[in-house]
């Protein structure tokens, strides 16, 4: 055997190996992502439930729910009925309802480290209470994939709050 042919078996090998790892993570991506969307969707439905029994107690109409996690698996849902001014901040175990006129201040924390983004949070002041919502406690990369979908959550939460600002 030439040192050609045995350098054309090992690349051969090679690239075998590395198309069956490629598959591999293909495979095992796709089930970690089935599996955690079918955790947000029960984690939703739990908390959807007390929003709704919360929502015929107090003869509400949320007309408009946002879906939200963070880097966590915490959900957090975000709804509002547009018609008696009034909004809730619903998570596992913790639903918080209140008036838009309630809202004082909103205010977004990025703890930033070189490039880093340490954490990521919303400060809600709603009378004389502030609430605390984390949706970033690792560090992420605000130019990547998962770091652009927690900023732009971050944001987009607090911009919903803001509006409704009384």
């Amino acid at each position: 055997m030439t040192i050609t042919s045995i350098l054309t078996y090992i690349l051969a090998l090679f690239l075998i190996a590395f198309t069956l790892f490629n598959l591999y993570a293909t495979m095992t991506a796709k089930k970690r992502k089935q599996i955690s969307s079918a955790s947000f969707k029960v984690l939703c439905n739990e908390i959807e439930k007390e929003l709704i029994k919360l929502q015929k107690e107090k003869g509400l109409n949320f007309s408009y729910v946002k879906r939200m996690a963070n880097d966590q698996n915490n959900v957090i849902i975000f709804v509002k009925d547009l018609d008696k001014k009034f909004a809730a901040i619903a998570m596992k175990d913790d639903i918080k309802l209140f008036s838009f006129s309630d809202i004082k201040d909103v205010k977004t924390q990025y703890e930033k480290s070189n490039k880093k983004i340490l954490s990521a949070k919303v400060d809600v002041t709603i009378n004389d209470e502030t609430w605390t919502y984390t949706f970033a406690s690792k560090p992420f990369n605000p130019k990547g994939i998962i770091g652009k979908v927690l900023y732009e959550t971050t944001e987009e939460f607090a911009q919903e709050l803001k509006a409704i600002k009384g």
